[in-house]
């Protein structure tokens, strides 16, 4: 315990679940860096006195200087001492560069970066006097038999690879127990610093492609995934003033690396099935399923999805939807957030983001090659898709809109062929009219939201409107044909589960109020027609209706749970 008016030491040593939870929570805060207003620290760090917290805070400080320091500011310590005066030794920590001196005869000059397995400094090697970038275990000597594997798995895949757009690993070692491996000093940033300037040069983004899927299609040649393709992965060389085509790109960060193919054995994997990086993960790998050369076709097809369109094919406000939309959304076209993107880079980068590998390019060569005819003008693999193929990714893209449009055809075409079986005594036209007016109210109604939702910048501010138009509708149908007490009140149940697709208790909990008040203004209404003989079902309605919510919510309420679960296991790569 420490002496009043001092700080708790910062613990150099994490667990993987921390070590992983501290490098999501630097991921996420550059991602809110570049995407507009700055992020405060404060926000980011967990509450209470967490262990983890002062190892986050270091961290935080550490990357905010680094990207303050990119946009030309001089930040001071006394700003960040005033920020956190509960901290100065965290503080100290940032700006004095308290790291070891020496590792197993390399000289350390600083820091580069910080994963969660390891960190990167810039050293000097003493025995040929020339600069290296130093990976060092970040669990140091207390790392466990898996980290120290997972570690070398890593080093051992990228050292077997000789490649101009690959890291060249130089050594690898264990120094007093410390884990490392040195290889070759690119100086200059990573992709994800350049990728406004690549949104405006979708020409550029298709030449630096080209580069990495040869890279990567090396290592696939070799019987390596490499699992965790995304911009932060990928580093340029030279001069950040120079135009990224004229840089060279270099795949680096091996980390999830899988070997795969005959003999292969069972690459680095955390209990639970997912590794990798949500935004730019394959639907096979998120759900935790065989991965093959495709899986990185796909990575390969998110990196480029970002650099034309300034941001990954999905995110989401939490892991849980994140992962939704990556097993069943479509990513919106590249040309819908950039118009500069040509139709037939469109086309190549939607077909390395199929749901079904089988439709993806079958290899990163294959990929390579299309890009090479691209940039020569010539025509393209990735073809128009056909109208079946169209509508499919429409659905995925859409699927309330797409949904609520299948189903109202199809009770339109339903009310249409019942009237027409009924006997020509008995149809009432009507009441016919009335019932097909207000479907077709309905669905225009449905038609404006889409329209609405596609124009807001958070299309969930519309989801209310959604339910409450159903709601409503439906209850305006009924009521043409005084269905108060029929079965088809079952629409009501079936709109509070359809509510659960939205993730979110609140609107489960709204459409089941909606429902029982609309369903009690049909009951009112028949009361005053027809008197008690025929309505006795209000209650076991509206309980039915409660019912459903809570089991729906529960459900709800269970994804989110894991989903918590998941945004706080740092070791889900």
């Amino acid at each position: 315990m420490s002496e009043p008016g001092t700080t708790e030491p910062i613990e150099e040593t994490l667990s993987l679940d921390r070590a992983r939870f501290v490098n999501d929570a630097c991921e996420r805060f550059e991602v809110a860096w570049d995407a507009g207003p700055r992020p405060r620290i404060e926000d980011f760090l967990p509450g209470g006195a967490a262990p983890e917290r002062p190892v986050l805070l270091r961290e935080l400080i550490a990357l905010e200087l680094e990207l303050r320091r990119d946009r030309g500011e001089r930040p001071e310590p006394p700003e960040y001492l005033d920020r956190f005066p509960d901290q100065p030794g965290v503080v100290s920590a940032v700006f004095c560069g308290a790291e070891p001196g020496a590792i197993a005869g390399y000289e350390l000059m600083g820091e580069l970066g910080r994963g969660g397995m390891g960190v990167v400094y810039r050293a000097r090697q003493g025995s040929l006097n020339r600069l290296v970038a130093l990976k060092v275990m970040r669990s140091g000597r207390l790392a466990t038999e898996a980290e120290a594997r997972r570690f070398r798995i890593e080093a051992e895949a990228a050292a077997g690879l000789r490649h101009p757009h690959i890291v060249r690993i130089f050594e690898v070692g264990c120094w007093q127990g410390l884990h490392y491996f040195s290889m070759e000093l690119i100086e200059g940033v990573s992709l994800s610093r350049v990728l406004p300037t690549l949104r405006a040069d979708p020409r550029a983004a298709a030449v630096l492609l080209v580069k990495v899927s040869r890279a990567v299609g090396h290592a696939h040649a070799h019987g390596f995934v490499h699992r965790d393709l995304k911009p932060g992965n990928i580093l340029l060389d030279g001069d950040p003033a120079d135009p990224p085509e004229s840089r060279e790109p270099f795949v680096t960060d091996f980390g999830l690396v899988k070997r795969v193919g005959p003999g292969s054995e069972e690459g680095p994997t955390i209990s639970g099935g997912i590794v990798g990086t949500l935004e730019y993960m394959a639907p096979e790998q998120a759900r935790g399923g065989p991965v093959d050369a495709r899986t990185d076709v796909y990575g390969l097809g998110a990196v480029l999805y970002a650099m034309l369109a300034g941001r990954p094919p999905f995110r989401a406000d939490s892991p849980m939807e994140t992962l939704v939309q990556v097993n069943e959304r479509e990513p919106e076209p590249p040309t819908r957030a950039n118009p500069k993107v040509p139709r037939d880079l469109e086309r190549i980068c939607l077909k390395c983001l199929e749901k079904d590998p089988d439709r993806r390019y079958a290899s990163a060569e294959e990929l390579a090659e299309d890009l090479g005819r691209f940039l020569r003008d010539e025509p393209v693999d990735a073809r128009r898709t056909g109208l079946v193929g169209r509508l499919r990714r429409w659905s995925r893209r859409e699927p309330e809109f797409a949904y609520r449009l299948v189903a109202l055809g199809a009770i339109t075409a339903l009310t249409q062929f019942n009237y027409l079986a009924h006997a020509p005594g008995i149809r009432k036209l009507d009441v016919h009219v009335r019932v097909t007016g207000a479907e077709l109210l309905w669905l225009v109604a449905v038609v404006v939201l889409r329209f609405a939702s596609a124009r807001s910048a958070r299309p969930a501010r519309v989801w209310p409107a959604w339910i409450a138009v159903d709601v409503i509708a439906l209850t305006l149908v009924l009521r043409q044909i005084d269905a108060a007490s029929s079965v088809l009140v079952i629409g009501y149940p079936m709109l509070v589960a359809a509510s659960g697709l939205w993730s979110r208790e609140r609107l489960v909990w709204l459409t089941a109020g909606l429902a029982a008040y609309g369903y009690a203004t049909l009951w009112v209404e028949s009361v005053l027609t027809h008197g008690f003989e025929r309505n006795y079902y209000l209650n076991i309605v509206v309980v039915s209706l409660m019912v459903t919510a809570m089991v729906v919510s529960s459900q709800v309420r269970r994804l989110w749970s894991l989903s918590r679960f998941y945004e706080h296991r740092p070791d889900r790569g």
